[in-house]
C-alpha cells in the first residue's frame, strides 16, 4: 500500500523501490530441513545483499557523486528540506525496515 501511494507522488522511486523490494514478498523461514543450513544461510545472506538498501546508497553514492555516500546523504537532507523530495523518507521508512523485516524472517526458527 505504501508504493502504490508512493507512486502517485513520485512514480519512478516507486517503481526503482517496488522492484528492489519484490523479493521481500516471497521470503521465508529458511530451516525446512531439505538442504544444509549453512549453504541456505549463506545464499540468502548473498541474495539479501543484493537488494540491501545500504548497498544501493553506497553504490548510488559513488556512481552519482563519484566521492562517497556521505556526499549522497547531504544531498537527500537539501532535498528533503528545500525541495520536499520524498526519497529519504522512502528510502528509511519504508525501505529499511522491510529489508530488516526480511532478514528477520530469514533467519527465524520453524
Amino acid at each position: 500500500m505504501a508504493l502504490s501511494t508512493l507512486s502517485t507522488l513520485n512514480f519512478s522511486l516507486g517503481i526503482f523501490v517496488g522492484v528492489l523490494s519484490s523479493p521481500l514478498a516471497f521470503v521465508k523461514p529458511l530451516d525446512d530441513g531439505s538442504r544444509p543450513r549453512s549453504l541456505k544461510i549463506i545464499c540468502a545472506i548473498v541474495l539479501m545483499q543484493l537488494i540491501s538498501p545500504l548497498n544501493w546508497f553506497y553504490l548510488i553514492g559513488r556512481l552519482e557523486f563519484a566521492k562517497s555516500a556521505i556526499e549522497l546523504a547531504r544531498f537527500y537532507r537539501f532535498a528533503w528540506k528545500v525541495w520536499g523530495a520524498w526519497t529519504p523518507f522512502v528510502w528509511w521508512c519504508i525501505w529499511w525496515p522491510a529489508w530488516v523485516a526480511g532478514l528477520v524472517v530469514l533467519m527465524a526458527p520453524v
